[in-house]
């Protein structure tokens, strides 16, 4: 039986992925609550932007030399490029942005899920963010209909996800991350888009 291997790479050494990561990041995002259209030449510049970051993160699952998930990650403050009102929402919610690291990414391919990948991969992360000496992890989750005509049947909420994994829901909400959004009638429109915020106090080593 091969086993699951788990990789932390940091900032630029994440460009050796260049090609792999945003076209799952792209396919993911196409998906029910996402639902965003962007173009690869936008993930290949988001994902650029993001690992000339020195304390950027990717955690990644490999088994067979294939991807089975990973995870990314970025100081929050890092996120004022993308989000200039980022640090006033923090401080409004009694979130200290230099404390916090932002959980960016967090994707299991299908054919690896329920196999324990998850896991393993928010263990890496939270154990490394942690060793940069970070106080809390933070991610967001997307607002969409329950009864949304793209909705799966079988769809599982994530917020039993993250709260498993230690993280409260805030009322901090972020509108607008992702403006192009896919509609019920596989339309790609400008919709204002809200994100609840979540967090997670952890113990710096």
């Amino acid at each position: 039986m091969v086993s699951f291997l788990i990789n932390v790479i940091l900032g630029m050494q994440i460009m050796n992925y260049m090609v792999i990561v945003p076209e799952i990041i792209l396919n993911t995002f196409k998906e029910y609550p996402y639902l965003h259209s962007p173009t690869i030449e936008e993930k290949k510049d988001y994902i650029g932007w993001f690992a000339r970051h020195k304390k950027s993160m990717l955690v990644v699952s490999t088994k067979d030399e294939k991807i089975a998930g990973f995870i990314t990650g970025i100081p929050m403050k890092a996120l004022r490029d993308y989000i200039p009102s980022i640090e006033d929402l923090c401080t409004k919610n009694s979130i200290k942005i230099k404390d916090c690291y932002y959980c960016g990414d967090v994707i299991v391919l299908p054919d690896f899920q329920k196999q324990g990948v998850c896991s393993a991969l928010f263990s890496a992360f939270e154990n490394k963010v942690a060793s940069m000496g970070y106080k809390c992890i933070s991610l967001i989750t997307s607002v969409r209909e329950a009864d949304h005509p793209l909705k799966p049947k079988n769809y599982r909420d994530p917020e039993a996800i993250w709260e498993h994994y230690g993280f409260r829901k805030t009322s901090l909400v972020i509108t607008n991350m992702q403006p192009t959004v896919i509609d019920a009638a596989g339309t790609v429109k400008d919709i204002e888009n809200s994100f609840i915020f979540w967090v997670k106090e952890i113990q710096s080593t």
